[in-house]
């Protein structure tokens, strides 16, 4: 079902959003609370009249793009490698092979080798 929407009232959830994720003096939301209230917001700007079936469906595409896009695999194994200390153990590596006075070079290493691989 497609409702028509102001355009400013779009962008205030989104606004909203932003806010509660960023915080005032270091007091922020839990990710899951911020969207709820967002999505909650943009259903009262709709009027109520999205169902809640239209809404579900929303959500669980939006999941399933995200679980399943190439960026959430990468995240996940950058994440697992860095708890592992493989990035500090090649970084480490690098400086050895090319001394501390060409620090400077590790990153570009760092990066053709993980364009490579």
């Amino acid at each position: 079902m497609t409702v028509n929407v102001n355009p400013i009232l779009q962008v205030i959830p989104f606004i909203l959003l932003l806010g509660l994720m960023i915080g005032y003096k270091n007091k922020r939301a839990h990710p899951v609370l911020a969207g709820f209230i967002a999505a909650f917001l943009a259903w009262l700007f709709t009027g109520g009249k999205l169902s809640l079936s239209d809404m579900a469906t929303a959500f669980y595409k939006g999941v399933n793009g995200i679980m399943f896009s190439s960026v959430m695999i990468f995240a996940a194994t950058s994440l697992f490698l860095s708890e592992i200390g493989s990035i500090k153990a090649f970084v480490d590596l690098v400086r050895r092979t090319i001394g501390v006075r060409y620090g400077w070079v590790t990153p570009g290493v760092l990066v053709f080798f993980c364009l490579e691989w």
